[in-house]
């Protein structure tokens, strides 16, 4: 009698210990951006610019499972998700998505020199923000049990009424920093902080590309605005050497032409 007793003690405590397992552990981490040392923000005046609406819509890898809700306690909802082979899942314990990932634009934005307002009717620009992409996660070393990977990952996505920052386009970083094994919330704040100069220099790199597009293309515009005026003008002066338009006629058709190219 005892031994299926024993057995099924044995049993339960080991689905206890499965469900356990299935379990990611609830680490939570505080984070301030305007701690890290980014350098100084860039001098040059760039406007005002708001940022209007953030979207999150993150799709999960089909690698991962879902997550529990985080324990009511916390006031922000889950950075983070689980997969079978990762231990932790990270939650933002001061801050929701959306308040961080504000907070991790207006750095962007004004560190690449724009002048950052929350009251949108005083901004020359305002800026929407989609989010496809936005988790944190840590990892055993494969090749040392005892030392841990903390990985955070970030896609935003820029829309605006201005040409420039319309034109970044998708904004990401995804980087990780090794750690002990001894997990605390340092660890994730410090492997934040870290990829957020991953995602200044890559939000400055398509800044500067979407501004040298618009330049070209400006460019190409007055070009061809200078092009048309020359042809323009070439067939008046056609036109008055065969007879067609008199000398007062060329003369008041050519500076109609000169004045309708300036506006």
């Amino acid at each position: 009698m005892k031994k299926p007793l024993l057995m099924l003690c044995a049993g339960l405590l080991l689905a206890a210990a499965a469900a356990n397992a299935a379990k990611p552990k609830l680490i939570n981490t505080t984070v301030d951006l305007s701690e890290g040392n980014y350098g100084p923000p860039l001098t040059s005046s760039l406007g005002t610019v708001s940022i209007g609406t953030v979207t999150i819509d993150r799709t999960l890898p089909a690698a991962a499972v879902d997550s529990p809700e985080p324990d009511p306690q916390y006031a922000a909802q889950q950075i983070g998700y689980y997969r079978k082979s990762y231990e932790y899942l990270v939650v933002l314990k001061n801050k929701t998505n959306e308040q961080f990932v504000r907070e991790a634009v207006a750095l962007a934005l004004s560190q690449a020199g724009y002048a950052v307002v929350s009251n949108a009717a005083a901004a020359d620009k305002t800026v929407d923000v989609k989010v496809s992409e936005l988790w944190m996660w840590v990892t055993p070393m494969p090749d040392n049990r005892d030392r841990k990977q903390f990985y955070f990952a970030m896609t935003t996505e820029f829309s605006s009424d201005d040409k420039i920052l319309n034109g970044i386009g998708a904004v990401a970083v995804n980087d990780f920093r090794n750690g002990s094994r001894d997990t605390n919330w340092k660890s994730y704040r410090n492997t934040i902080m870290h990829s957020m100069k991953g995602y200044l220099a890559n939000f400055n790199q398509a800044l500067e590309l979407s501004r040298s597009a618009a330049n070209k293309a400006a460019a190409g515009q007055s070009q061809g605005s200078v092009t048309s005026l020359s042809q323009r003008l070439e067939e008046l002066t056609q036109l008055r050497d065969s007879g067609v338009l008199t000398e007062d006629e060329y003369t008041e058709l050519r500076s109609k032409v000169i004045a309708e190219s300036l506006e």
